[in-house]
């Protein structure tokens, strides 16, 4: 019992990044996951939740961005543009401890070279 409490407890502290659909899939228990909309061929919405942990943890947000851009470019030849960082309390908590997500949301433009930063940002005005 006491190795099953630690492993869940490590877990939990970790903070990790989860690669869960919330598009295909809804809401995940812990938090975490992603979600992507098209918004012009080849331009897409990212966002990129951590599973909550006690602290910020954007670098696995941007693991779970990344990833998920290179997937849906089919390369990792894709150019992130309007990047932006927040993070917020899963579950409020009357303690010390907090349960805090944090997220990573962007644009990723897939063939940089046919579609402008300044083309995208006209579709993404559009799309607002």
């Amino acid at each position: 019992m006491k190795r099953i409490a630690i492993s869940v407890l490590i877990t939990l502290i970790s903070g990790c990044s989860s690669y869960h659909n919330i598009n295909k899939d809804g809401s995940n228990s812990l938090g975490g996951g992603f979600s992507d909309k098209e918004i012009h061929e080849g331009l897409y919405y990212i966002v990129s939740k951590t599973n909550f942990a006690p602290w910020s943890n954007h670098s696995a947000a941007y693991k779970t961005f990344n990833r998920r851009a290179a997937e849906l470019c089919n390369s990792k030849a894709y150019k992130a543009i309007e990047i932006s960082e927040s993070e917020y309390e899963h579950i409020q908590t009357a303690g010390a401890a907090k349960y805090i997500i944090s997220q990573v949301t962007g644009y990723i433009i897939c063939k940089p070279e046919v579609l402008s930063e300044a083309e995208a940002l006209i579709y993404i005005q559009e799309n607002l």
